[in-house]
């Protein structure tokens, strides 16, 4: 922040739009204790909304001002599951843990881009957080920033080369294979075609001989 080369950071214990880190121990009042439901869980530390972009469409993010150990965010793909009207200010269990939910995330692509969102529960704890998300700063010139982020990592890592990501070229990641798929699909599509029409061509020399011989064998 200091540096100049980006506006917000925080922590998240996986990759942004990757998947992993997920299980059954979250319940809330009404569940059907013999429903077994995949619940996606992160950790994450202070300004998640801001630096990410994320939309609350409900509640509140983690803040400083209150203490947040026990407080969590879901998304609205939770919500429908638990079939809250009001979730926040509920408070649900998770393990063995009561917490409460301070906010309402609007659902985003964090897999599958083709996919229904999955639920997410997102708790705060600085120590669970393996990847440090940073908003790069829009008024100064990209690659500066990033050589900025790249010095300040080395100072702090200097035994291990610099692992970094844009977001958005994990998004373009996802869409890519898509493409790739389409474009397979369309060429073995148009070999369709082709084999097919070759068929009826054949079908129409054959029955075009086949006149032509009984034509001859009239005449005869």
């Amino acid at each position: 922040m200091k540096s100049g080369a980006v506006t917000s950071v925080t922590n998240f214990s996986q990759r942004l739009t990757g998947g992993g880190n997920n299980g059954y121990d979250v319940t809330w009042p009404g569940k059907n204790i013999n429903d077994k439901i995949l619940i996606n869980f992160r950790f994450t530390s202070y300004d998640l909304v801001k630096t990410t972009a994320m939309e609350l469409v409900g509640g509140r993010d983690f803040n400083r001002q209150f203490t947040d150990s026990t407080s969590v965010l879901v998304n609205e793909a939770l919500v429908k599951i638990m079939g809250m009207t009001k979730p926040v200010g509920s408070k649900i269990q998770w393990g063995n843990t009561d917490v409460t939910i301070i906010g309402v995330l609007k659902d985003y692509v964090m897999e599958s881009p083709y996919q229904k969102a999955k639920p997410i529960l997102i708790g705060m704890s600085d120590g669970s957080a393996r990847f440090v998300i940073a908003r790069l700063n829009p008024d100064q010139n990209v690659s500066t920033s990033v050589a900025a982020i790249d010095n300040i990592v080395k100072k702090l890592n200097p035994e291990y080369p610099v692992d970094r990501t844009f977001v958005d070229d994990s998004f373009e990641g996802k869409f890519a294979n898509e493409k790739l798929l389409g474009t397979l699909s369309n060429w073995f599509g148009g070999f369709a075609v082709f084999i097919s029409c070759l068929g009826l061509l054949g079908l129409a020399l054959y029955m075009a001989e086949q006149r032509k011989k009984k034509s001859v064998s009239e005449k005869f």
